[in-house]
C-alpha cells in the first residue's frame, strides 16, 4: 500500500494559499487521467521483486473488489479544460455506464428548499453530467454492509426494521443534485424549476428524443388530464409542471406516467372509435389494455435496477414513479375485491426514509400529500389501518396558514381516525375526544375561503336527490370531503354506543340516519364540483361501504347514478360495487326492484 506521504495531484481550484503543491517548482499537474506527480521517489510504477516479502493480514477480506479509480479520475479531472476530442477516440471508449443501473435516473431537483445544498462542494461540471459516458462511473458505490441492500419489493416487508445508511440532510432528493455544480440559486416557483432543470440537462440524454406519437400523446394525456387527480392540494402543480419536465431523465417516473396514461385512456369509450383509440385527433393503433401491463412492466424493471444502491430510496422522482403506479393499481382494480398494495409497499419505503431524511422539497412535500389521500382511501374501502407514517405536528396545528395546508390538515385528521378505529393499540374515550375535538375545532377555525359558495338544497319531487355545494377550489372540496368521511367513522366507533339493550337499537338508528346524511352531502359535493374528478371517488368510497343502508328506491337509484358516471367519466372501476349493492337491495338480476 503506497505511503500516507506520496498524494494523487489536488486540483487548482481546491488549493489553497498555504498548500505547498501551489508554488512554482511543485509537482507537474495532470487532468485527464490520473497520475502521481512527477519526481515521486516511491517508484510505483515499478515491478516487485519475486521474492519481495508481504505482511500478512488476519480477519475476513472484502471478497469483491471495486476498482475506484474511474470515479477517482472523474473527480480530478472534471476541472480540466474542454479538450477536442475525436470521433475515433469516442467511438473506441467503452461505455461506462452500463455498469450502474441508476445512471440514467438522474435529473435535476433544485427547489426552494435546497438552500443548504447550494452551498455543498460538488465534484462534477457540467459538462461531465452531459456526458453519459462519465455519469456512470460515479454510482460505483463500495458495499459496507451486507445486509444493508436489498429489493425494490422486498423493502416493503421489511420497512419497519430496515436500518436506512446515513445521509447528508442538506442533499436534494435526486441523483444529479449530488452530480452537478449547480451555481446557487433560489428558486421560488414550478416554472423556474422547469427552467432550472431545461438549463442543466438539455443537452444530455433524453428519452423525449425516442418518443413516439403514442407515447407523446400518452404524455399529453398524463398532463391535461391526469396531473388534476395528483395537485389537487398544491398550488404549484408539481405533477403537471415538473414531473412530466423530471420524466425525460427518469426511465421509472416515465414508465410510470405511460402505465397510467395508457390504463385510463384505454377505459374510456369516449376516446374510442372503431374499437381504436383516437387522442387529439391521433389514431393510436397499438394502444391496447395490454400496453398499460408492458409500460408497468418496464417501470418495475426500472425500479428494481436501482434496488441494490442505497441512495435510491432517497431518490424524490421514484417517490413519484411509485405513487402514479398506485393509481394505476386504483384504476386497474374494483372497489371491492383485486390487490392493491403492490405500490404501497414501494411508497411506504421512499417516504419513510425521505421524510427521516429531513430535507422536504417542495416536490417531495407535493407527493406526500398524494400518497396520503391514497393511503386514506385504500384504508378506508379495506378498513384497515393506516400505513404509512403519521408524523409532522404542523399538521395537526390549528394555526392560521395557507388552504392548502389548512386541507392537509384534513386529510392527516382522517388518517388519524383511522388509526383510532383500525389500529392495532387499544381505543379508548380520550383519544375518540382528541380526535372529535380537533375536528370541531378544525370546522371552527378554518379560513372562512372552506365555506360554499352557493348552496341549494334537494328537491325529491323534482328528481333532485343531492344537495348543491359550490366551492371555490379543488382544496376545499378536498378538506370538507375528508372531514366528512372522519365524520362518518366517528360516528360509527363512538366507544360510548351501548352495546345491547334497547338503547342500542335506538343507537344504531341514530347512527343510520347521521351516515345517510353525510354519503348524501358527500355524493352533492361532488356532483357540484364536477371539475375535481377525486370527488367523484370519494363518493363512490362513501357509497361503497355505507350504500347497503339505504332503503329508499329513488335515493338507491341516485347511488347508482352516480357510480356509474364514475366509472364512464372517470374510468374509475364501480361495476362490481354496482352488483354488490343491488343484490344487497333486493333488485333482480335485470337491475329492478
Amino acid at each position: 500500500m503506497p505511503p500516507s506521504s506520496q498524494s494523487v495531484p489536488v486540483p487548482a481550484n481546491k488549493r489553497t494559499a498555504d498548500d505547498p503543491n501551489s508554488r512554482a517548482g511543485a509537482g507537474k499537474q495532470t487532468f485527464g487521467k490520473l497520475r502521481l506527480r512527477h519526481g515521486s521517489s516511491a517508484r510505483y510504477d515499478s515491478e516487485f521483486a519475486k521474492d519481495q516479502p508481504w505482511v500478512k493480514i488476519s480477519g475476513r477480506i472484502c471478497s469483491d473488489f471495486v476498482d475506484e479509480l474511474p470515479e477517482l479520475d472523474e473527480i480530478y479531472s472534471a476541472n480540466s479544460k474542454p479538450k477536442e476530442t475525436r470521433s475515433s477516440d469516442v467511438d473506441a471508449q467503452p461505455s461506462q455506464n452500463i455498469e450502474s443501473p441508476a445512471a440514467s435516473i438522474a435529473v435535476v431537483s433544485v427547489t426552494s428548499e435546497d438552500t443548504d445544498f447550494a452551498t455543498q462542494p460538488t465534484s462534477c461540471t457540467s459538462q461531465s453530467f452531459q456526458s453519459s459516458e462519465v455519469q456512470g462511473s460515479l454510482f460505483k458505490r463500495r458495499r459496507t454492509n451486507e445486509g444493508e441492500h436489498a429489493s425494490f419489493y422486498s423493502l416493503g416487508h421489511t420497512s419497519e426494521t430496515f436500518s436506512y445508511p446515513e445521509r447528508d440532510a442538506s442533499l436534494s432528493g435526486s441523483y444529479s443534485d449530488r452530480r452537478t455544480n449547480l451555481s446557487p440559486r433560489i428558486i421560488t416557483s414550478p416554472q423556474s424549476q422547469v427552467q432550472a432543470y431545461v438549463e442543466v440537462s438539455h443537452d444530455g440524454a433524453s428519452a423525449w428524443s425516442h418518443m413516439n406519437l403514442q407515447e407523446a400523446c400518452l404524455m399529453r394525456y398524463f398532463i391535461d388530464e391526469l396531473a388534476c387527480w395528483f395537485d389537487l392540494c398544491d398550488p404549484e402543480r408539481h405533477f403537471a409542471l415538473i414531473v412530466p419536465q423530471r420524466s425525460g431523465q427518469c426511465p421509472a417516473l416515465l414508465n410510470a406516467i405511460y402505465t397510467a396514461s395508457a390504463r385510463h385512456l384505454c377505459r374510456l369509450e369516449q376516446y374510442k372509435k372503431e374499437n381504436t383509440v383516437e387522442y387529439l385527433e391521433k389514431r393510436l393503433t397499438n394502444l391496447q389494455i395490454e400496453t398499460a401491463v408492458e409500460y408497468h412492466s418496464r417501470c418495475i424493471e426500472s425500479l428494481v435496477s436501482v434496488s441494490d444502491d442505497p441512495e435510491a430510496i432517497y431518490d424524490e422522482n421514484l417517490l413519484v414513479a411509485s405513487i402514479i403506479l398506485r393509481f394505476y393499481e386504483e384504476v386497474d382494480a374494483p372497489l371491492c375485491g383485486g390487490d392493491w398494495e403492490t405500490s404501497l409497499q414501494g411508497t411506504q419505503v421512499f417516504i419513510e426514509a425521505q421524510a427521516a431524511s429531513g430535507l422536504v422539497t417542495n416536490l417531495r412535500r407535493a407527493a406526500f400529500r398524494v400518497a396520503y389521500r391514497q393511503e386514506v382511501y385504500m384504508s378506508f374501502i379495506k378498513q384497515r389501518p393506516f400505513y404509512l407514517p403519521l408524523s409532522g405536528e404542523e399538521y395537526r396545528s390549528l394555526e392560521p396558514t395557507d388552504d392548502h395546508t389548512w386541507a392537509h390538515r384534513a386529510v392527516v385528521h382522517c388518517a388519524d381516525v383511522l388509526m383510532y378505529c383500525y389500529g392495532d393499540h387499544r381505543s379508548n374515550s380520550s383519544d375518540y375526544d382528541a380526535l372529535v375535538d380537533y375536528h370541531n375545532g378544525w370546522t371552527s377555525l378554518r379560513p372562512k375561503s372552506f365555506e360554499p359558495i352557493f348552496e341549494g338544497p334537494p328537491d325529491p319531487i323534482g328528481g333532485k336527490v343531492w344537495q348543491e355545494m359550490w366551492f371555490l377550489s379543488d382544496c376545499h372540496v378536498t378538506a370538507v370531503q375528508h372531514l366528512d368521511l372522519s365524520k362518518i367513522l366517528l360516528a360509527v366507533y363512538n366507544p360510548r354506543i351501548p352495546r345491547l339493550g334497547p338503547s342500542h337499537r335506538a343507537a344504531t338508528k341514530r347512527i343510520e340516519a347521521e351516515v345517510s346524511l353525510i354519503v348524501k352531502r358527500l355524493c352533492g359535493i361532488a356532483i357540484s364540483n364536477r371539475r375535481a374528478p377525486p370527488a367523484m371517488n370519494t363518493a363512490c368510497m362513501a357509497i361503497a361501504m355505507c350504500g347497503e343502508q339505504f332503503t329508499d328506491v329513488s335515493e338507491q337509484k341516485s347511488l347508482l347514478d352516480v357510480l356509474i358516471y364514475t366509472d364512464k367519466n372517470h374510468a374509475w372501476p364501480t361495476k362490481e360495487i354496482q352488483d354488490r349493492l343491488k343484490e344487497a337491495w333486493g333488485w333482480n338480476s335485470e337491475g329492478k326492484v
